[in-house]
């Protein structure tokens, strides 16, 4: 399977499904924040972001299966994907306990939350209701890994798109400031578990795996909890770096600047939603080429896919860059144009970051996975330093400012010089295929703004038809280029490695 094929045929409807789950949430926001008010909106933050944690008690089993049966596939041993399969129910099984466990501290603690904004009584049920469908769902977490060691990608966004649309129908048509909070609780909280349920029945039907107990075997069930556990440091990382600029922001500013800042992490919270869609398939592609022992194609599919996420990622912060302010202010309106300012950098500080999602796919696919969790973790301890040093005098500009920074040291420069050393090739590639980036397709696009920026005016359509241009124009150079087979040795290397 050729890395362009493999692109085309898994990130479409991915990328549809991510489409459709944006535009329902450009719709609902509005209403939500109308319904609620700015501080009680940013309570609601807080909470979804706290029970978001939950994940991290999975301890990275469901990537744990993904790779280790994606790697049975590859031998075609059915019986060890069932044995990986044992493993994973079982250890999920000990995450559901222990999330449960967690729910009742939450519950217990709810007085923490400031109860000028909402009762405390309140806040136990919304994240008793939130915190038991996440702690339910960890029963059939393995399933969806499963799914995800077939790369049946396709199938996956199916059915995230049909969550998102069934939930935000749901609250669009619900909710009220009476019960903003339940309501969103409930509704979220069902959605992920109505999808978990889904992929249970599907792999039941499709007889992809099956639990059998007596294959439960001790070694591999350490073996892979030491693999998730690096994947859950990554995670904890990576949860400094979204989510700990909330906290802070609430600890020193109070829960109304929440409110504004969150509004300017929810467009990166799309950005890396589209990335991911795109981008994220690469583990299990990664694994089975490791198994194979393809050296030289995974290093083509490394480059290939650097090549595409660079692309994407650039184009896609300069239209919010671009574009960003009279959106916002036509979205929310004028009381919520500071998360503009916050935007700039966060939305700088995305590129570079999202930009190395193939990478992590590579140290994630063969095993590096440690290499990769303490960069992350490291990452997420700067941020939260530089965040705690800069919010006072700068506000949310600062905390935002302290993404990008973080993201430069360690997305552009300690992440890509580990890689790229372990991969066998030479940083000078790396740094080849930024400079030839730069040239061939951000120069032209900050080109075309400035060319195009005031031609038409600043409604919703004006502004959908400047970043469709933007896109023209950013793909347009890529066709010509490969047309003419690529007049850079390293992109005719890359691509024709690639194809």
């Amino acid at each position: 399977m050729s890395t362009l094929g493999y692109f085309a045929r898994n990130s479409v409807i991915r990328i549809l499904s991510f489409a459709v789950g944006v535009a329902f949430a450009l719709l609902v926001t509005p209403t939500v924040v109308g319904a609620m008010g700015k501080a009680q909106y940013g309570v609601w933050v807080l909470v979804s972001s706290i029970v978001c944690y939950f994940l991290l008690l999975e301890g990275g089993v469901m990537q744990a299966v993904s790779k280790y049966a994606a790697a049975a596939h590859g031998r075609n041993d059915q019986q060890e994907v069932d044995r990986v399969f044992t493993v994973g129910v079982a250890l999920h099984g000990l995450s559901c306990c222990v999330s449960l466990l967690v729910t009742a501290a939450l519950v217990y603690g709810a007085d923490f939350f400031d109860a000028r904004h909402v009762s405390p009584g309140r806040l136990r049920l919304c994240l008793l209701i939130y915190s038991s469908c996440l702690a339910a769902m960890f029963l059939f977490r393995s399933h969806m890994g499963i799914i995800m060691a077939e790369m049946r990608w396709t199938l996956i966004a199916v059915l995230a798109m049909l969550r998102s649309t069934i939930t935000s129908l749901v609250v669009l048509f619900s909710i009220n400031e009476s019960n903003g909070l339940v309501l969103l609780s409930a509704v979220n909280g069902g959605g992920f578990l109505l999808e978990s349920l889904l992929c249970v029945l599907i792999v039941k039907r499709c007889g992809s795996a099956r639990f059998r107990p007596r294959l439960f075997n001790r070694a591999l069930a350490w073996e892979m909890l030491g693999y998730g556990w690096a994947f859950t440091v990554t995670q904890i990382g990576e949860s400094m770096r979204y989510r700990s600029q909330n906290y802070i922001i609430a600890w020193f500013m109070g829960v109304r600047e929440v409110a504004v800042f969150s509004i300017a992490m929810q467009f990166v919270g799309y950005f890396l939603s589209l990335m991911q869609s795109a981008f994220g398939i690469m583990v299990p592609y990664f694994s089975r080429l490791q198994a194979d022992g393809d050296g030289e194609g995974t290093r083509a599919t490394l480059l290939f896919s650097l090549r595409l996420s660079y692309m994407a990622s650039s184009l896609i912060a300069a239209c919010l860059i671009f574009y960003g302010r009279p959106f916002i202010l036509l979205w929310l309106g004028e009381g919520f144009s500071p998360s503009y300012d916050a935007l700039v950098p966060l939305s700088l500080g995305a590129a570079l970051s999202l930009g190395m999602l193939p990478a992590d796919g590579y140290l994630l696919g063969t095993a590096t996975h440690r290499t990769l969790a303490r960069c992350a973790m490291a990452e997420g301890v700067l941020i939260v330093l530089l965040s705690l040093l800069l919010v006072t005098p700068y506000g949310i500009v600062g905390v935002a400012w302290a993404y990008l920074l973080a993201s430069a040291l360690f997305r552009a420069g300690i992440v890509p010089w580990l890689v790229f050393t372990h991969a066998g090739m030479s940083l000078l590639v790396y740094l080849r295929l930024l400079a030839e980036l730069g040239v061939t397709h951000v120069l032209p696009q900050v080109l075309c703004f400035l060319l195009i920026h005031d031609a038409l005016g600043q409604g919703y359509w004006q502004l959908l038809l400047y970043c469709c241009v933007q896109a023209g124009v950013a793909v347009g150079m890529q066709a010509a280029l490969l047309r003419w087979g690529g007049k850079s040795p390293l992109f005719a290397t890359v691509q024709g490695r690639a194809a």
